[in-house]
């Protein structure tokens, strides 16, 4: 991304996208094989959907999803100010903190996710990545001047994220009886896009308040809790 945006700006970073979105529906088509389409149970309506929201174990992951998934909006709208003006990375550098955040969070999950099958052993790696999720965003909090800090905060923030995300719809799943799995699900995905809402608000509000690097602690502090 940061070659399309150097080669051809704004313009040649969404035509990137666009090829790489056609290169994904091509192998969509082409490499996944067929499954068998399971018989469908019989839907309760907006019963399922109460339903769902009265089990506490999944009320617990909807909430998961509205939290995590606020604190990468929040992330991402201080964590640009933070490359620039706290690491003094201009845009065409600032490869050099993401790349390795998302090679370490790749890496991880591969080695990760063939351990996760157990529902106890998905609990224990949920548990664990949203402590590094709160210690990420605590070294992004006091990286201002240090780029090791930076990249430090940056990697342990996409590994927790990254394992997070595969692994709470895993736990909705598995959790969610047959019949209102499909319920539970669009509850958990309400619950993301509500969170992506309130991040992004919240995380404007407060970096008018305290700054960057009090986002970043208020952010960690919060994950903390959770």
């Amino acid at each position: 991304s940061t070659l399309a945006a150097h080669l051809g700006g704004l313009q040649g970073l969404f035509g990137l996208t666009f090829v790489l979105v056609l290169v994904a529906i091509a192998a969509l088509w082409l490499l996944v094989p067929h499954a068998p389409v399971p018989r469908a149970h019989g839907s309760e309506g907006l019963g399922a959907i109460v339903h769902t929201l009265r089990d506490t174990r999944l009320l617990v992951l909807d909430v998961s999803a509205f939290v995590l998934h606020g604190l990468l909006t929040l992330f991402f709208v201080v964590m640009p100010l933070q490359l620039a003006h706290g690491l003094h990375l201009v845009v065409g550098a600032q490869w050099r903190v993401y790349v390795p955040a998302l090679l370490a969070a790749g890496l991880v999950m591969g080695v990760a996710l063939p351990r996760m099958r157990g529902l106890r052993a998905s609990i224990r790696a949920l548990q664990f990545s949203a402590l590094l999720l709160a210690l990420g965003l605590a070294a992004l909090a006091f990286a201002r001047g240090s780029l090791g800090m930076g990249i430090l905060g940056a990697v342990l923030f996409f590994v927790a994220f990254s394992m997070l995300e595969a692994s709470l719809p895993s736990l909705v799943s598995r959790l969610a009886q047959p019949a209102r799995r499909g319920a539970a699900l669009g509850a958990y995905s309400a619950a993301q896009f509500f969170g992506v809402i309130v991040g992004g608000a919240c995380g404007g509000v407060l970096l008018g308040m305290i700054g960057v690097a009090g986002v970043f602690a208020t952010a960690a502090i919060v994950a903390l809790l959770w």
